[in-house]
């Protein structure tokens, strides 16, 4: 593990978060990202810096340098270093658009909880359950 290297903190339990990180692993050609999944048995937060439950809600990265960002921050950090979305970062840096980017992942956080998540196939062995109407 590179001390140079965005490490990026992710859920691989969830669905979404899975794929777009899988995206996100095949563009990073230059390696520049330590993709670590969470969910992992043997995954200590203590021993990547990490702590309180906080993790397993938000989307966490270590700098280069040592300083823990997270939500919309750990996004515009995966961009800068992923070729082909620099321009994301930049735009999601501009003062009236990162409090959007900020409220956007918020708002992604309070719903995830509800997403489907990997490990329940007995209880959804297709993939696509229905939700009860009331």
């Amino acid at each position: 593990m590179s001390d140079k290297k965005l490490h990026v903190y992710y859920d691989g339990n969830c669905y979404l978060c899975n794929a777009e990180i899988a995206y996100y692993k095949k563009k990073d050609v230059q390696q520049k990202i330590n993709f670590v999944d969470i969910a992992n048995d043997d995954f200590d937060p203590r021993v990547h810096g990490l702590e309180g439950r906080d993790i397993g809600v938000n989307l966490h990265a270590k700098l280069a340098n040592g300083k823990i960002i997270k939500g919309a921050d750990s996004f515009i950090a995966i961009w800068e270093n992923v070729p082909g979305f620099s321009f994301l970062a930049k735009i999601s840096r501009f003062r009236w658009i990162n409090p959007l980017a900020h409220l956007g992942y918020y708002i992604f956080a309070k719903v995830r909880p509800y997403l489907p998540k990997k490990g329940h196939e007995e209880l959804c062995p297709s993939g696509a359950c229905s939700v009860k109407k009331i």
